[in-house]
């Protein structure tokens, strides 16, 4: 499957700053709006486990991660239309590659909050809940 893909086409300057005005929309363009669209599907998902859910300590984290992936797949499925509108700085794939970069910079607080803290903050939260449990009795 792997062995007729010629991966030197992905390293060239052609593939990365390119529109090819000729062949209309490649492949790949239709793999990124697809992912575009997962991600706005998964941050749909996660905005909903966020307003359900009755866990306060990670309602603000979700809510950032949810933003994150509503925005990046957002702005893959615009930069899919820039694309098919073969406009020339924004419809290249390096823009394409550059919003997920910074959509995964933006992951990177809320993932190091479950990493680090939550488990942390999850046991002073149960102890605050027996404390104000056993407080409320009197």
């Amino acid at each position: 499957m792997f062995d007729s893909i010629d991966w030197s086409v992905f390293l060239g300057r052609q593939f990365w700053f390119g529109i090819d005005r000729f062949n209309g929309i490649a492949l790949t363009d239709k793999i990124i709006l697809w992912f575009g669209v997962g991600l706005l599907a998964v941050g749909i998902l996660v905005m909903v486990y966020r307003i359900v859910s009755k866990n306060v300590l990670i309602k603000h984290a979700l809510g950032r991660i949810s933003s994150v992936f509503i925005t990046v797949g957002l702005l893959e499925m615009f930069w899919f239309l820039l694309r098919a509108q073969f406009v020339n700085t924004l419809g290249t794939r390096f823009a394409a590659l550059l919003i997920l970069v910074v959509g995964l910079a933006f992951l990177y607080s809320p993932l190091k909050y479950f990493w680090k803290k939550y488990s942390h903050d999850l046991v002073n939260h149960e102890r605050e809940q027996i404390k104000q449990k056993y407080l409320q009795k009197r």
